[in-house]
């Protein structure tokens, strides 16, 4: 049975109080995604289910736009003007250098072909734009656990 978001934040809030300093990683994924944004920023969010990151982030993300391969979970996104289109990570309809910063939480470890998606990310990429992901690290619980079960 999964926790509910209310009891995997009494648990973070229970590890700080024991390991001062440490932050959630998705805090920290958020705050770099904020100190690479510019006033107009376009932003695409690979894998954007029903939602995530760009609810916390809000009004900082100006011009946000969602890719996910899952129409149903884009019908019950939980921004609902946020524009957003069904695809894959492997072929992202849009046309060369036109975003500013690609954002994938959650996705990386789902894809067949990493490379092929690296390279769709890199042609929709801005010069010096920047290319900010969140994954499970090779021995985290969740990893080890997806190869003990094989999901």
């Amino acid at each position: 049975m999964p926790l509910s978001l209310e009891q995997q934040n009494a648990y973070r809030a229970r590890y700080t109080r024991i390991r001062k300093g440490w932050q959630p990683a998705t805090e920290v994924y958020a705050a770099l995604i904020q100190a690479h944004l510019g006033p107009d920023a376009r932003v695409l969010d690979l894998g954007c289910g029903r939602g995530g990151v760009l609810e916390q982030l809000g009004a900082a993300v100006a011009r946000p736009l969602g890719v996910d391969p899952d129409h149903a979970s884009l019908v019950e996104h939980r921004l609902p003007d946020l524009p957003r289109v069904t695809a894959t990570a492997a072929a992202i309809p849009l046309v060369d250098a036109c975003i500013d910063v690609v954002i994938a939480s959650w996705v990386l470890e789902h894809l067949p072909d990493p490379a092929c998606t690296f390279r769709e990310v890199a042609r929709v990429l801005r010069p010096g734009g920047a290319f900010i992901f969140l994954a499970p690290g090779a021995w985290s619980p969740a990893a080890l656990l997806n190869r003990a079960l094989k999901p």
